[in-house]
């Protein structure tokens, strides 16, 4: 069985660089989700809760984009659909 109950349900978006520890400089926007059902998620980085680097627009050396489902260290199973992802400068 899975624990979903137990687990934050959330997606987050994070900006990386190819630092061999790129989560001490990321930039991360984290979205609350409801399961069993499609969603539109938007991840503004210049006007929503940025955690990490605050200013991600300034920041010229990201070249890693990570979607995590839930959170850091969960062991659920999850079963996670993506589309239609897009970019807006």
């Amino acid at each position: 069985t899975f624990s979903f109950e137990k687990e934050e349900k959330a997606l987050s978006c994070k900006l990386q660089d190819a630092d061999p520890k790129p989560w001490e400089r990321q930039s991360e926007i984290i979205k609350p989700i409801a399961l069993d059902t499609w969603q539109e998620v938007t991840f503004d980085f210049a006007n929503d809760t940025v955690l990490g680097q605050t200013n991600p627009l300034s920041i010229t050396n990201f070249n890693r984009i990570v979607i995590q489902v839930n959170s850091e260290n969960n062991s659920d199973k999850v079963i996670a659909y993506l589309d239609d992802l897009n970019y807006y400068k």
